[in-house]
Order: structure tokens, then C-alpha cells, then sequence
């Protein structure tokens, strides 16, 4: 993934684990954040850059999202979550 797509993998997950915890949802820990709560999570990256990480590790399967937890369906958020087990392979494919 390289360091900087680490460190977001990293945050995310701290954020599953602690204090963002927003929903459970088919077993798993999902956390909501719109775009802006992203960049205030990430201000040493740009808007363009949180989002291009997003759309590279969902498209691995590492990062899995839904907007099924929503209750406001005209809200501009999903809900995010780590695929272990994904990113577990991944991990172990690339030593």
C-alpha cells in the first residue's frame, strides 16, 4: 500500500476500534463520516487525496462501504469498514 495508505488504513481502524463507532452491521464495526469528516481526520491531505485513497482501497476490497446504515438517505455520508480478512491476504501476499 505504501506508508501514507498505512497510516489511513491505521486511522480508520483506530477509529472502528475507539471512539467513531457508529453502527454494527452484518458483524462488523462501521463507522459514518462524510467528506468533510474525513479531511478533518486527514488535514495534511487534501480532499482529492482522502478520497482517491478511499476509492483505491475499496476497489481492492480492503475497505468496504455501504450507505445501508444511513437514516437520512439525502445525507452525504456512507459508512466505512475495514475488511480484515482482505487486508490480512493482502498483507501476506506482498512479503
Amino acid at each position: 500500500f505504501g506508508i501514507k495508505k498505512a497510516v489511513f488504513i491505521q486511522q480508520m481502524n483506530d477509529w472502528i476500534e475507539k471512539d467513531k463507532i457508529d453502527q454494527m452491521y452484518q458483524g462488523r464495526r462501521w463507522i459514518k463520516s462524510t467528506r468533510n469528516q474525513w479531511q478533518e481526520g486527514f488535514p495534511f491531505w487534501s480532499e482529492a487525496t482522502v478520497r482517491r485513497y478511499l476509492i483505491d482501497l475499496e476497489s481492492k476490497g480492503v475497505i468496504l462501504s455501504t450507505d445501508q446504515l444511513r437514516k437520512d438517505h439525502f445525507a452525504r455520508s456512507k459508512c466505512y469498514t475495514i475488511d480484515y480478512d482482505v487486508l490480512g491476504l493482502t498483507l501476506k501476499g506482498s512479503n
